[in-house]
């Protein structure tokens, strides 16, 4: 087998030990979004998916083996890198999404879908939606944004990316979600609109995986515009510098902690050599080609709702210029019917 500089077979899964953050109770910061900005209308749902990453009944990538190689007493289970057996119906079962749209969201106007990869130890409900409060930091934000969080392995130690894995699998998964988002802005006929939008991937700690392999896969070409790893630097280091190597109608956002320190400096290091400017500081506006990394010494476990700032998503996306803010005449309208 081909090996890259990754160090690992070409579309191999590298065995990374990524922190398990704790469940933590953190208040919403205070005045992050204005008065008028109205929540009443404001739509928080979880989805099921059937083009969802999980359930998934295929072998692993690179390797002539079945993702589910366990079996005991009719149960099937996948022998994860760190030595435990991780059980199908425990694990990989959940196919459900959770899906955000804000109060004065108007698909008539250039909006951003935010596609978050969550870490090890996660699920949609308890970390997503509660600890991390990304519904929150989308409406904070005051953009045209809408958020899409697909759950992988639940609650486990496992980075694996399932039905994403496979030839336009997540092509597949963002056209259902597309749907999802008409059906749920009340405007079925609307699907192709959302389908056309601008995506920004964020992955937090062990989301870089699914994260690498969507910029591998190509099946955002067109739509991606920004890549955000939060404290996610643990591998396919190669494929984040490949990819800000050529930088043309996109950014790359690296904030790191003591867990990926070394590699994110690495990471500076080799692009530093390709004479790719990195800016350690967030821009005011966010530019195409531009790449910054920053350094936040704040708990592994905080970096998704505090790291660089409070409501670090919701930072990020007032610093995107292909997205509209809301309106807060139509907030003000939709929240008082």
């Amino acid at each position: 087998m081909h090996r890259n500089r990754d160090g690992v077979g070409r579309f191999a899964i590298v065995p990374i030990a990524v922190p398990k953050p704790r469940l933590a109770s953190r208040p919403k910061p205070k005045n992050v979004w204005p008065v008028w900005q109205q929540k009443a209308a404001a739509i928080t749902k979880l989805v099921s998916l059937r083009s969802a990453p999980f359930p998934y009944d295929g072998n692993v990538p690179g390797q002539e083996q079945a993702f589910f190689d366990v079996e005991e007493d009719g149960r099937r289970g996948h022998g994860a890198s760190h030595g435990r057996v991780l059980w199908e119906d425990e694990t990989f079962s959940d196919s459900r999404s959770l899906l955000h749209i804000p109060a004065g969201f108007d698909v008539k106007r250039p909006g951003v879908v935010v596609l978050f990869f969550h870490g090890h130890g996660a699920t949609l409900t308890r970390d997503v939606w509660h600890r991390q409060q990304l519904p929150d930091q989308i409406d904070a934000a005051a953009m045209n944004a809408v958020l899409v969080a697909p759950q992988f392995a639940v609650d486990a130690a496992d980075s694996s990316s399932g039905k994403f894995w496979e030839k336009n699998g997540l092509r597949r998964y963002l056209r259902d979600v597309s749907g999802s988002l008409a059906t749920l802005y009340g405007r079925p006929a609307t699907r192709r609109a959302f389908a056309r939008m601008p995506v920004i991937v964020v992955a937090y700690s062990g989301g870089f995986a699914p994260a690498a392999w969507a910029i591998r896969s190509r099946a955002l070409s067109g739509r991606l515009r920004g890549v955000v790893l939060l404290d996610a630097m643990y591998g396919y280091r190669q494929t984040f510098e490949n990819w800000a190597d050529d930088l043309k109608d996109a950014f790359f956002i690296n904030v790191y902690g003591r867990s990926t320190a070394r590699r994110s400096r690495s990471f500076e290091t080799q692009l530093g050599k390709q004479n790719i400017a990195i800016v350690n500081t967030m821009p005011a506006r966010l530019g195409f080609g531009e790449v910054v990394s920053i350094e936040a010494d704040v708990p592994h476990r905080d970096y998704v709702s505090t790291s660089f700032a409070a409501y670090p998503v919701a930072d990020i996306l007032r610093r995107v210029h292909f997205a509209a803010p809301l309106q807060p005449s139509r907030l003000v309208a939709e929240a008082s019917r």
